[in-house]
């Protein structure tokens, strides 16, 4: 639970350099923009392991979509009236989290952790006076595939799960180059990242985290500066990466705890919108 707090923290200073731009100092408005930015892995992970620890997807996916779709009221209604978002049609960073939930659940849909169990052999007529080397193959019959246990998945054949797990995945992974959200594209690489250290990797999962987060960053940088001449400062992002694999007390937080969570967000982003309309705005 303090992994999130510790995110929620840097998260303020983000909205904070957002919502107060123009009335920051430019040197304290770049620090606040950085520390904002640096929260971003920590959602991301705890976003991977949400969705391998809900007992529910579908209830879990619902809660996340609610609290996006209340910022985003928020926004609407008060920022794009005052100016700081200019012609309104800015999306909440947090819709690249409802983007990379639904990249991985395709992935987990598409490719499931693996089988319980695929086949079992018995040597036939195994006795000193045959020494027979013919060999009886028992498969299971029931279904092999293992998902997370809150996962929901329809029961469709295989070929349509397969089918619906693609598509869901590459529509997941165009989405954010089309919607206007801030940072999406990375969001959703560095969940998918996430995604794939938390499945395949039985080692320390920090250092390689690190290490593809590093490449993954790398070449978004890269990309941007192509495009832009500026060095983009989502690098500093990498910054609190080991952060997301520290331990933690292993007991689940109480339904109010997780809640409050939830509503942290758009409640933070009201209060400072009520502060800059009192005292900067008037």
């Amino acid at each position: 639970m303090y992994k999130k707090l510790f995110g929620c923290g840097l998260l303020i200073f983000g909205s904070i350099a957002w919502i107060f731009r123009g009335f920051l100092d430019p040197s304290v408005q770049s620090v606040f923009e950085l520390l904002g930015i640096m929260s971003i892995p920590i959602f991301a992970h705890a976003l991977v392991v949400g969705l391998q620890k809900s007992r529910n997807s579908g209830h879990y996916f619902l809660r996340l979509a609610a609290t996006v779709f209340l910022a985003q009221l928020i926004i609407y209604l008060w920022a794009s009236g005052s100016g700081i978002v200019g012609n309104g049609s800015f999306l909440d960073p947090m819709y690249a989290l409802l983007i990379g939930f639904g990249a991985m659940y395709g992935l987990e849909v598409l490719v499931p952790c693996g089988p319980a169990k695929i086949a079992s052999m018995r040597l036939l007529e195994a006795n000193a006076q045959t020494k027979s080397d013919r060999f009886d193959i028992r498969v299971s019959p029931q279904d092999l595939s293992v998902y997370p246990p809150g996962l929901k998945v329809p029961s469709w054949s295989v070929a349509m799960l397969q089918l619906f797990g693609i598509s869901l995945v590459v529509f997941c992974l165009a989405l954010p180059f089309f919607l206007p959200v801030h940072l999406g594209v990375f969001i959703v690489l560095l969940i998918l990242v996430f995604y794939a250290v938390e499945k395949v990797v039985s080692g320390p999962k920090a250092v390689a985290a690190f290490l593809c987060m590093a490449m993954l960053l790398a070449t978004y940088m890269f990309i941007q500066f192509r495009i832009s001449g500026k060095p983009d400062p989502v690098g500093v992002a990498i910054a609190t990466v080991f952060i997301c694999y520290l331990p933690e007390k292993s007991h689940r937080p109480n339904r109010w705890i997780r809640y409050a969570f939830y509503a942290f967000y758009p409640i933070h982003i009201l209060a400072l919108f009520l502060i800059r309309q009192i005292f900067f705005v008037g």
